[in-house]
């Protein structure tokens, strides 16, 4: 199937092999390997991927030039070049023999290749005492990876084994590398990794190495499998081992260090299809892999060196607290930030010349406390990311997912004018219709309607209608650990939650949502209260008290007023409501506006936007809520603070709040450090206009929060927004935004070019991760009440694939 390339340069990536060198490689390099007669012409016979080679031939003449790369002009050549003179150098190979595909275990089933080490040792003479021998762990995402990986050979080898060491990296049984493919989960990693040391402590003096000086490092998952068998016992005990048999560990860039609160943090949950096809969903299973939760004093815990980028899906946070518990617990540890490194940079620089990563490591193998190292260095080649770089590089392709005025496979009507939510649950992706301003004709009039998605190849189908609503207002998944009461459950209870609440002929009367039941896939309608203005829910929440440990589901609705609820088994639904607001907005005047559009926790408080006013929640056995920002009167009706999103402050010490002022197409960004001061961040409607030469709208976006990710080449944390508006001149095509935690924006153009004719799209109103891939996310919209049309069947989604390395 054709896809549409926002930008072409990282489809050329895949034509290189990975390894240290790769890190830095351009197009321009790429193009260079494939131009294998070095005539500066590409052609068919040198690229043999039809499709690929008509798409990279612009001008249509039968072979590829430089100038036709993305980003082939001069600037970023000399770039590309500078880049390239500043990468750090490979040391000499040593002489060496290399003892390949070791078994370290069989089992019948399993392919040899998975249970097998190698082993690369020096050539000379061996003292008496033996070798120091470096055991590395390879990263790919617990699903992918091998030990003779370039990256994870390259330079790590020839600089081990040139100071003496055998290098010795393992490979281990991996989960499924697709949804419903073949694979394990934790703890088959882990004990893997664990029966390969023992192996080699058992052995390693056979091939001149000392059982007494074995150190440990792993990058990326393999990080978090050396950390995770460095702190929990029982993995080396299963093999008749301990904890002493490590003398040092190395984590490079990991943020699988405590899973449980990685995935509850805003960077966390783009994450969770990958967390979940390694760990599965149970939170006991993400709690017994998470290093940080071993931490405990006299374990014999090696001495540990976390390198981390500080800008990366908040290590920030993690890696410093993890290196805190290790200091805590008597083991000497350090977390040094390495930005602006990139994940993929801080594995391949590691045994480049003078690369202070590798000096830092080899005083930690020689006994220094690395309690004394420095928290922060500059790595050599530490060049930040070329923004204009990493942006041709950035690949998102989009296929249309679902059309309004379609059936189901049983036949039964979904339309809709715009897909207000898009929600992972269970497994599952569920997408919110609305049917705002329908037109409907002669075609059915179901109401509001919910539909799910069970996978990544089954069609959309009905899930739900519910006859005169006009909207899925809100809709949330949530989790609960504890009662009403604060007492634990005996496993976490997750619910899908929703509104259909908002029906044009009525301004007020009982206040209901609805809650999924997962095993018989009905929905119970819950009262929250007989009687409410605007009874219909505009946002939910979920809060767990700090004072009380209860959890709270809380309900923000038209009017301004919110309520909780807890769990309770017996109660509807499982939720049982507090039939009074905990809060009433003083300025609901009876119209549309003065309403809740959001909640958030930010430094463990829970915010809520109810207009004209961003609110903080007090938490204890008499609760209440204070102002800390009110706007400025609204230009115009509806001005609220839409998508409030705790993310990253700057400095990465705590979380700011970021929100969107509706119809003014300003950004804030909120501080709770210093006050709440508020700082406009991003003037939007401005930024598309110089971004796209011209555009109409722009003054809504983020309308429920902002998204977070990865960005799918650099590795980075971003967040998505979505966006209200068209180009002139490219009116079916509707827009995202990218935010990086530079807080800089890019524009991300959604479009199908397979669709012909293309619908109007007009409005990016969700998004979320489907729960069966990270790097697949669906985006739906249609904004039927921003824009004057008489609308039928303009609901849409779109699915979007991450196509970087």
């Amino acid at each position: 199937m054709k896809t549409n390339c926002i930008l072409l340069s990282a489809v050329f990536s895949v034509l290189t092999f990975a390894g240290a060198d790769a890190q830095t490689s351009t197009p321009q390099d790429r193009f260079d390997r494939i131009d294998r007669n070095g005539d500066g012409r590409v052609t068919p016979r040198e690229l043999p991927r039809e499709a690929l080679f008509k798409r990279l031939d612009h001008n249509g003449d039968g072979v590829i030039e430089k100038a036709e790369l993305p980003g082939g002009n001069t600037r970023r050549r000399n770039r590309a070049a500078t880049a390239k003179e500043n990468a750090p150098a490979m040391p000499e190979e040593p002489a060496h023999t290399a003892h390949r595909d070791i078994p370290y275990a069989k089992i019948e089933g399993v392919d040899p290749g998975l249970l097998s080490l190698d082993l690369y040792v020096p050539k000379g003479k061996v003292t008496a005492q033996g070798r120091p021998v470096l055991v590395m762990i390879h990263g790919g995402g617990w699903r992918r990876g091998d030990k003779a990986n370039r990256a994870t050979v390259g330079a790590k080898m020839r600089h081990f084994v040139g100071k003496g060491y055998i290098y010795a990296p393992i490979n281990y049984r991996l989960s499924p590398a697709e949804p419903g493919g073949n694979g394990v989960q934790h703890p088959v990693h882990a004990q893997d990794c664990a029966r390969a040391l023992a192996w080699i402590h058992d052995h390693i003096d056979d091939y001149g190495g000392d059982p007494a000086r074995i150190h440990l490092m792993g990058h990326s998952a393999g990080a978090h499998l050396a950390g995770l068998i460095g702190t929990n016992e029982r993995f080396l005990k299963a093999e008749g081992k301990s904890l002493a048999i490590l003398k040092t560990n190395v984590l490079l860039d990991t943020a699988a260090l405590d899973i449980p609160s990685y995935l509850e943090a805003q960077d966390g949950k783009g994450m969770t299809a990958l967390y979940h096809n390694a760990f599965t969903d149970k939170p006991a299973n993400w709690r017994d892999a998470s290093p940080r939760l071993h931490v405990k004093p006299d374990k014999q815990i090696p001495p540990t060196l976390i390198f981390y980028g500080g800008t990366r899906m908040l290590l920030n946070r993690f890696a410093p607290d993890f290196a805190r518990a290790l200091h805590k617990a008597g083991t000497p540890a350090q977390a040094i930030d390495v930005a602006p490194l990139d994940h993929g940079q801080i594995n391949a620089f590691i045994g480049t010349v003078d690369d202070p990563m590798t000096a830092l490591i080899m005083r930690l193998h020689a006994g220094e406390d690395a309690a004394g190292f420095p928290a922060r260095i500059t790595p050599c080649a530490a060049d930040p990311v070329d923004r204009e770089t990493a942006r041709a590089d950035n690949n998102v392709t989009f296929e249309r997912s679902y059309a309004a005025g379609t059936r189901d496979a049983r036949g039964r009507f979904m339309g809709g004018t715009e897909t207000m939510h898009l929600v992972a649950h269970d497994g599952h992706l569920f997408a919110g219709l609305g049917y705002w301003t329908d037109q409907p004709g002669s075609d059915p009039r179901p109401g509001a309607q919910i539909l799910r998605k069970d996978g990544p190849e089954k069609p959309w189908r009905l899930e739900r209608s519910f006859p005169g609503a006009v909207r899925i207002n809100a809709m949330t998944s949530i989790s609960f650990s504890v009662d009403r009461r604060g007492e634990k459950l005996e496993s976490p209870v997750t619910l899908l939650v929703a509104d259909a609440g908002l029906i044009r002929s009525r301004r007020s009367g009982a206040l209901v949502c609805f809650v999924r039941n997962d095993a018989s896939g009905e929905w119970e309608e819950c009262t929250i209260a007989p009687q409410a203005n605007r009874a219909y829910i505009r946002a939910f929440g979920f809060h767990r008290a700090a004072e009380t440990g209860v959890e709270y589901l809380f309900a923000g609705t038209g009017a301004g007023e919110i309520y909780r609820g807890s769990y309770d088994a017996k109660a509807p639904g499982g939720i049982r409501w507090r039939a009074k607001p905990e809060y009433t907005n003083p300025d609901f005047d009876g119209g549309p506006f003065k309403r809740c559009q959001g909640f958030t926790v930010a430094n463990g408080r829970l915010y809520a936007s109810v207009s004209p006013r961003l609110l903080v929640r007090h938490d204890g056995a008499q609760p209440r809520w204070t102002e800390v920002f009110r706007w400025k009167p609204e230009q115009r009706a509806g001005a609220g603070l839409r998508g409030i999103t705790a993310v990253p402050a700057p400095d990465g010490t705590h979380e700011v709040i970021l929100g969107s002022r509706e119809q003014e197409g300003r950004i804030l960004r909120i501080d709770p450090a210093v006050g709440h001061k508020v700082t406009d961040e991003l003037n939007s409607q401005q930024f598309l206009k110089a971004q796209r030469g011209s555009f109409r709208g722009g003054r809504l976006v983020a309308y429920n929060r902002f998204i977070p990710g990865m960005h799918p080449v650099t590795g980075q944390p971003i967040h998505w927004v979505t966006v209200a508006g068209i180009k002139p001149n490219d009116t079916r095509a509707a827009w995202l935004l990218i935010r990086h935690p530079d807080a800089t924006y890019d524009t991300v153009r959604v479009f199908d070019p397979n669709l012909d004719p293309h619908p109007l799209l007009v409005s990016t109103r969700t998004l979320e991760f489907a729960p069966w891939n990270p790097r697949e996310f669906y985006t739906g919209g249609y904004d039927g009440a921003a824009n004057d049309r008489k609308n039928h069947n303009t609901a849409w989604i779109f699915k979007g694939s991450l196509q970087g390395d």
